[in-house]
């Protein structure tokens, strides 16, 4: 949230970022109910996933939105299987795995 408030204030993002963001849930269960706005104001393209939609962050949905892995950098949030299975998916499309930053999200 600092980093996109930061962007904001300096009048937006200078490169494509993307921000994908997965809930069980429509847009009224996003936290902070201002992110989607935060992202536009800072010239962050915002995604929006609903798991009950059957809509999942996968490899090849990013790829559909990247078209291309080549200088991309992926930073992640969230559980240790998840990051596994997108970097699982990531290879098949000769993602460089040391552009994949990771940060582990577990629920106790």
């Amino acid at each position: 949230m600092g980093r996109l408030e930061q962007l904001a204030n300096q009048g937006g993002a200078h490169t494509p970022i993307d921000f994908w963001y997965s809930t069980r849930g429509d847009k009224d269960s996003l936290f902070p109910d201002s992110l989607a706005r935060l992202c536009q104001q800072s010239g962050v393209t915002f995604y929006h996933l609903n798991s009950i939609q059957n809509e999942y962050l996968t490899a090849k949905r990013l790829y559909g939105a990247v078209g291309s892995f080549q200088g991309v950098s992926i930073w992640f949030f969230g559980p240790p299987a998840f990051a596994q299975c997108l970097l699982n998916g990531l290879s098949t499309y000769d993602f460089d795995k040391g552009s994949f930053h990771y940060d582990d999200f577990s629920m106790r």
